[in-house]
């Protein structure tokens, strides 16, 4: 929702559009002029706040309402005056509930119910006083309902934006602060330096988003360097520069962050998401005539998730062509990850088992790939070839857990190695939390194996390890 559209000259037709507004010498004038409109001229704006202070070659006779200078409290009363769905002169009612920071934003949560209409409106206190420009609502919400203070008005006013609406400046803070974002260790502690780094890329993220609104170009770009560590603003970004202009990276930025969103919420929104995605990745196709080998195994990718998987298999195929002829490995090897994967749910374990040699023979094997493998593998029964998976996974830097996996899949049929991976399991596990059943099972095969090899003692002390951890586990 938007107080004053930023463009000079811009003329706006009254009934059932945003009022025509200016403010002069801390005044705020809202006026409706029937059905005319009127030549409005651009003299400052604010981006970042969402303002514009306009001015209009028109007389008024309405008495200007007075900017008010003090900070309303949570519960004092407030009103807003608009035109909600067009219904002219409407008064709503409530109180403030709270002064907020939102994205780096100063905002004041009011339960006056704003709707679409009453954009850029002003907040009256009981004194018939401006204290703020209802700017927000959350349509998912009840009586989530945002105004900007009208401190913003009094600093635009005098010509003092204390956010830069410099979008180069932005972006090169950006930069900066994304650097130090991937170089920061992990911690979902707020008061880490981490969880601060995201904080302030976030805002800084969403100022440029703001400040982008209307321009494509720049959207694409803010989605661009959002893109691997912000996915909301990313989507968002990305969203804005497709309804404007749609485009292949648009689209392609769009599913993406789309896909990404997906993975950590629940059903039916998952599913939802998963959708828009699919429709972004086919809406990308159908600009382009050169697809790349990477739409198509983004396209896959959430065909698979969303359970098309023969569709995915195919896709999975053309992307893996592509990305061969193109000569990009990480694709290549990221379509034959989809190839072996589909093939296997398809109930195709011989083509999978084909995929993954290939995957192997180009040397991009990783520990999650073995241990997947080592899953499958035990899927099928064959423990033999499923131990060698976890310890291929394990030495590979995997989960300390994959020795224990190799050591139960190696049980009976391996001694040796069953012992080996027992012994690396305990040695693994140790200080991991919740780290007793497994070891607690390695102590049972290294205690079973010695004990059928006559070496008594070692094995019973191997049982009363076991015994201790089950208890602990228990208590």
């Amino acid at each position: 929702m938007s107080q004053c559209h930023s463009v000079p000259g811009f003329s706006w037709p009254a009934k059932g559009s945003p009022p025509i507004c200016t403010l002069s010498m801390g005044r705020m004038f809202f006026s409706s002029r029937g059905t005319s409109t009127e030549a409005a001229t651009v003299e400052k704006r604010d981006p970042l706040n969402d303002l514009a202070i306009i001015k209009v070659d028109a007389d008024f006779s309405a008495a200007p309402l007075a900017l008010s200078t003090k900070k309303l409290s949570p519960g004092e009363s407030v009103f807003v005056i608009g035109n909600p769905a067009g219904l002219d002169k409407s008064i709503s009612t409530g109180v403030v509930a709270g002064n907020r920071e939102i994205e780096g934003r100063q905002l004041i949560q009011i339960t006056a119910p704003i709707s679409h209409g009453s954009s850029g409106r002003p907040v009256l206190d009981s004194d018939g006083q401006v204290v703020g420009v209802t700017v927000a609502m959350l349509q998912d919400g009840q009586n989530l309902n945002f105004a900007v203070p009208t401190e913003k008005l009094a600093q635009l006013l005098a010509g003092k934006t204390p956010e830069t609406t410099d979008l180069n400046e932005i972006f090169h803070k950006v930069a900066g602060l994304t650097a130090a974002y991937k170089q920061t260790q992990y911690s979902d502690d707020p008061t880490s330096e981490y969880q601060k780094t995201w904080t302030e890329l976030h805002a800084t993220l969403q100022s440029a988003t703001i400040l982008a609104a209307g321009n494509p170009e720049l959207l694409l770009e803010v989605a661009r360097r959002a893109k691997d560590v912000d996915a909301d603003v990313t989507l968002d970004a990305a969203q804005r520069a497709t309804d404007i202009k749609p485009s292949v990276e648009s689209n392609l930025l769009l599913g993406e962050a789309l896909k990404i969103k997906a993975f950590f919420v629940d059903q039916p929104s998952k599913d939802a998401l998963r959708q828009r995605a699919e429709n972004a990745f086919h809406a990308a196709l159908k600009l382009t005539k050169t697809p790349t080998a990477q739409l198509y195994y983004d396209l896959a990718d959430v065909l698979e998730d969303r359970g098309s998987t023969q569709d995915a298999e195919v896709d999975f195929h053309r992307g893996l062509e592509l990305s061969r002829t193109a000569g990009e490995p990480s694709v290549t090897a990221d379509c034959i990850r989809g190839l072996l994967r589909t093939t296997y749910a398809l109930q195709k374990p011989t083509e999978s088992a084909s995929w993954f040699k290939m995957l192997v023979d180009t040397g991009a094997a990783n520990a999650w790939d073995w241990q997947a493998q080592a899953k499958r593998l035990d899927d099928e029964k064959e423990y033999d070839r499923a131990g060698d998976a976890y310890r291929n996974a394990a030495t590979l830097g995997g989960f300390w857990t994959n020795w224990c996996d190799a050591a139960l899949d190696f049980w009976i049929i391996r001694d040796d190695d069953a012992l080996s991976a027992a012994r690396e399991c305990l040695s693994a596990g140790v200080g991991k939390k919740d780290s007793e059943k497994l070891p607690a099972k390695a102590h049972n095969i290294i205690s079973d194996i010695l004990n059928r090899r006559g070496v008594y003692a070692e094995a019973l002390s191997h049982a009363r390890e076991a015994v201790e951890l089950d208890d602990s586990k228990s208590t």
